[in-house]
Order: C-alpha cells, then sequence, then structure tokens
C-alpha cells in the first residue's frame, strides 16, 4: 500500500530581507469524505515590503522598490481565479485621510435710517458671511493587482499612497487555492522587480546633497550594476512547495 503525498518545502532564499521577505504557508485542505474531489493545497502569504541599508566603501545607501511582482509557476496543478485572494473588493487596502474645505457665502442687507434736520436718508449695505467646514474623507487605495492565468497566476504590487516606495507587511494572508491534478506537482513562487522600479535613498556620504540629477543617475546605475543586479536577478526571492 502506497503512502499519502506529503507537503514538503523545497528551497527557499531572499536575497535582501529587509527589501522584501517572502515566506508561503501550505496547508492540505481537508477533504473528507469527499475523495472525489481533487486535493486541494491552501497557501497562506507572509511578505515584508521595507526598505533595507548596504554598505558601501566610503557610505552606505539606502534602497527600496516601487513596484513588484509575485509570480507562481504550477505543475500538476493549477489555480482557479475564484479560489484567489487579493482581489477586489478583498485585498488589503489603506486608508488615508484627505481634507477638503467648502465654503458658502450668505450676502446681508442692512438699512439704517438717518433723520439729519427732519430729512430721512436710507443706507443699505451688503455684508458677506463666510463659513468654511473642513470634513475628512477615507478614500480605499489599492496596492495590489491580481493578473495570470490558471497555470501562471501572479500579484502585482505598487506604491500607491504617496510614500517613496513600498512599504508593510502581510502575515500569513489567504493567498490562494490550488487544485491538485496528479502527484507529484510543484509550486515555485518568485518575488521579481527591474531596476526602473528601484529606489535609492543616498545616505553616508555616497553623493553630496547638491549633485544634478543626470550625475545622480549615473551613480545610481553603476551601484545597481557592481552592487545590486545578482540581487535583483533573476528574482528577489524565491521558495519551492511539493506535493509527493
Amino acid at each position: 500500500m502506497s503512502n499519502p503525498p506529503k507537503l514538503n518545502q523545497g528551497n527557499a532564499e531572499n536575497k535582501s530581507p529587509d527589501c522584501v521577505f517572502l515566506n508561503l504557508h501550505p496547508a492540505l485542505e481537508s477533504q473528507g469524505w469527499q475523495r472525489k474531489k481533487p486535493d486541494v493545497i491552501a497557501l497562506k502569504l507572509t511578505l515584508s515590503l521595507n526598505t533595507q541599508e548596504e554598505q558601501l566603501p566610503g557610505g552606505k545607501i539606502r534602497f527600496g522598490i516601487t513596484q513588484g511582482t509575485l509570480r507562481l509557476q504550477l505543475t500538476n496543478c493549477k489555480s482557479p481565479y475564484e479560489r484567489r485572494f487579493f482581489k477586489r473588493p478583498l485585498q488589503p487596502k489603506l486608508q488615508i485621510e484627505q481634507q477638503t474645505r467648502t465654503s458658502r457665502v450668505r450676502k446681508r442687507t442692512n438699512s439704517s435710517s438717518i433723520k439729519p434736520n427732519e430729512a430721512e436718508a436710507k443706507l443699505g449695505s451688503d455684508r458677506e458671511e463666510r463659513n468654511e467646514d473642513t470634513q475628512k474623507i477615507i478614500l480605499d487605495v489599492y496596492q495590489i493587482d491580481t493578473k495570470g492565468n490558471e497555470d501562471y497566476p501572479c500579484w502585482e504590487f505598487r506604491v500607491k499612497t504617496g510614500e517613496p516606495c513600498l512599504q508593510g507587511v502581510l502575515e500569513q494572508e489567504p493567498l490562494a487555492g490550488i487544485e491538485v491534478s496528479e502527484t507529484p506537482c510543484q509550486i515555485e513562487a518568485r518575488f521579481t522587480t527591474s531596476e526602473r522600479y528601484l529606489y535609492f535613498e543616498g545616505v553616508g556620504g555616497i553623493w553630496p546633497s547638491d549633485i544634478s540629477p543626470n550625475k545622480m543617475a549615473i551613480l545610481e546605475k553603476l551601484i545597481f550594476s557592481k552592487i545590486l543586479y545578482s540581487r535583483f536577478n533573476p528574482y528577489l526571492s524565491y521558495q519551492e512547495i511539493r506535493y509527493e
């Protein structure tokens, strides 16, 4: 009698864990007596996004990302769209308070009677009253978009809060239900980004505060190609899960 298949955590790597830390938590959904249904692996996501400091000769830099993509490559399994999370309106949202001012102008006319030497004169004057109300509006700002097909689902993270880069933490949030078609099956997760979504914050004497934008762009490209390229390619984070 063959042993039932088991979930195994394979290779995992976070190259810049302060910038991007990825961890998937798989669990086999209980099918009860309904063995005719396919096995389903429930995936939960822990993801931390922030800035990271890097020591360099003569100083240090701090970097983050403004956009990144989490992709799943599936073998002998699929991710039905209806089993995915982070779909509007279910995806996490940030609330931003904005203040708006509205003015209401009301004109009032005052009349007074003056009777010098028993002669009556009426003077009319208009006076404006301006009242300003301040109200706070709560807006839902979404930073995750769900895309991809059943074999290659992906989630795009984009900064939309006015911050310079992506910052925040998801702790064991439901990500997707993976239907197993046959064993062994494999789930490979990659979090990727590109150089154009890299955010640099110069600290520690790397460049002067009055450097021109052109020279700064040249320095940033040099730092990326010489120091950070291997951190970002072919991925920032990787994790493998096997069901066999």
